[in-house]
């Protein structure tokens, strides 16, 4: 019974914080999940994991969202001073909502090359997307290293 009130305790600091709840935190909280148990799936079908990675993993994902949140209240700061200031400039949420999408890039490219890695068939234009990310995951999992 204690979760539902927790989930929405969180979801109404997120909103307050960020000035209302804009649908991209849905877009981007979903790739999260989705990353989180697509990495989570590759490091224990190939013995990767660690309760050190997955601790790290979990940490940056909560650090994006509060960078996030700083670039909300960056946007409510530049407002409020153009407003004093006499002013009808606005940011109307750009600076939150361009680095909400630079971390949802990030997490739908980990994502994918996450799930290419757990036998998702992508068309080539992706795979060539994904290289990299995949070559970087693999070599990070070779070395069984303590690298989050």
């Amino acid at each position: 019974m204690k979760e539902p009130i927790i989930t929405g305790v969180g979801s109404a600091a997120l909103a307050y914080l960020v000035g209302g709840w804009h649908p991209i935190f849905n877009v981007l909280i979903f790739f999260m999940v989705l990353d989180y148990f697509t990495g989570l799936g590759c490091a224990i079908k190939f013995k990767e994991y660690t309760s050190y990675r997955s601790f790290w993993g979990f940490t940056r994902k909560i650090l994006a969202l509060f960078i996030v949140i700083g670039a909300a209240q960056l946007d409510i700061f530049a407002s409020k001073m153009a407003q004093q200031m006499g002013s009808a400039w606005n940011t109307n949420g750009a600076l939150m909502f361009g680095t909400a999408l630079a971390f949802l890039y990030d997490e739908i490219h980990s994502a994918a090359a996450n799930s290419a890695r757990l036998g998702i068939k992508w068309p080539n234009v992706i795979m060539i997307w994904i290289g990299r990310e995949i070559e970087s995951k693999v070599k990070r999992g070779e070395g069984n290293d303590r690298s989050a």
